[in-house]
């Protein structure tokens, strides 16, 4: 158990798949460990309860602020009482029960009475602390979360798997989730289930992650239900996290020789902002898809030369600009010869949602920049002069900008 442990997870205590779903299942039978060696009186070695401590966190950590978690790789989201691994609500709890951690506020109501069982336990028992929980860069696994109190942004520049058991990848390097006040509002479509059909090979696919697409291949060579050739590798390059702003900014491999590098920022004052900012960089000519999955109940418009999201809590901004032209589109449940448009909420359950793709031809470099207004009604503009537009120096200017002024 200790050698599979210090294997399957990082020293930040996520599990090497990087899904959400087995990070909670596999966390959830070493707690059933943790607790029989207490029981019995056997010794926890401490570099053993100091990584399941770990894992503890990272639940904690990357919660949303509605208190679910997004669906990165395959898996649910473990909302049920009926799963196999039902009591992994319970481990909220044991970050109090184990650890003397209190849980956040907006959490406690998600513990439920599998903790009396497991840990004799109950939520009324956990302590609760109103003390926003904040940015933090996993470093070890390559994940990110943003934060500014309602406004959340989980990154995914993560390996493609776990490297020696690599089944339950997406090919999702660089892409990322974005929630504000009014709730979620950029997604990860879902895992969908272990059918071998059409939906599968989109759920895992480039295309079903809000990430950039060249030529119409995946990132990582995927087959059928759980297979796998080439797989992208992941760098993150740098980050940083403020009071004023949060950047992360990583690169991939999976289009060789072409480069693709994402720099995200989470501007925080005066409004809360989020930028992606793309550098594809590589010989020939190529054509490139930028795609934003949003979350049920989110559609994109444009309206005035702009384009929105509106959800029935309010209307959300994006603004565009490229140094090359760009075409946009807005699909939504799509299953003919394309397959685009979906949100698995279940297993092999579809439900159709608009996805924007931003498409453009790449000869020599290219450079995308998106800002996303996590406000409601909040305008946010892009601006790239002729000079930016000819080399590509936005990149640099707007790092230097952020670093500076932290908006």
């Amino acid at each position: 158990l200790i050698t599979e442990l210090d294997r399957q997870t990082t020293p930040d205590g996520v599990h090497t798949e990087q899904s959400m779903f087995y990070h909670q299942a596999v966390t959830t039978h070493f707690l059933k460990f943790f607790l029989g060696a207490r029981h019995f009186g056997d010794e926890i070695w401490p570099a053993m309860r100091e990584r399941f401590e770990a894992m503890l966190d990272y639940i904690h950590e990357t919660a949303m602020p509605d208190g679910t978690h997004p669906v990165v790789g395959d898996g649910e989201s473990l909302t049920t009482a009926d799963r196999e691994h039902w009591e992994a609500r319970a481990l909220l709890a044991s970050r109090w029960a184990l650890f003397d951690k209190p849980v956040d506020a907006a959490l406690v109501d998600r513990i439920d009475d599998s903790s009396i069982w497991l840990l004799a336990c109950s939520r009324t028992d956990v302590e609760a602390t109103e003390t926003p929980r904040e940015s933090r860069v996993f470093r070890d696994s390559g994940l990110a979360v943003f934060r500014d109190r309602d406004a959340y942004v989980f990154i995914d520049a993560a390996p493609f798997s776990d490297p020696e058991f690599p089944h339950h990848g997406h090919a999702d390097a660089l892409s990322f989730v974005a929630c504000g006040p009014a709730g979620q509002l950029l997604i990860d479509p879902g895992g969908y289930g272990y059918y071998d059909d059409k939906f599968r090979r989109f759920f895992r696919s480039t295309a079903a992650h809000n990430t950039v697409e060249i030529d119409g291949e995946n990132q990582s060579q995927l087959f059928g239900v759980l297979g796998y050739g080439r797989l992208a590798s992941t760098v993150v390059e740098d980050a940083h996290c403020s009071e004023e702003f949060d950047y992360l900014q990583a690169t991939h491999d999976g289009y060789a020789p072409v480069s693709h590098t994402r720099t995200l920022f989470l501007c925080k004052r005066p409004r809360k902002t989020l930028i992606i900012l793309d550098r594809l960089t590589g010989p020939g000519s190529h054509q490139c898809v930028s795609r934003f999955h949003v979350a049920p109940g989110v559609t994109i418009n444009s309206q005035e030369k702009q384009l929105l999201m509106t959800k029935s809590s309010g209307v959300f901004h994006f603004a565009i600009a490229a140094s090359t032209d760009l075409d946009q589109r807005v699909v939504r449940g799509r299953s003919d010869s394309e397959v685009q448009g979906w949100v698995s909420p279940e297993t092999r359950e579809v439900t159709a949602a608009d996805t924007l793709e931003l498409k453009c031809d790449m000869s020599g470099d290219c450079t995308l920049l998106v800002a996303i207004g996590l406000e409601n009604d909040v305008p946010v503009s892009t601006k790239l002069d002729a000079k930016s537009r000819a080399t590509g120096s936005v990149a640099g200017e707007v790092i230097s900008l952020t670093r500076e002024k932290g908006a």
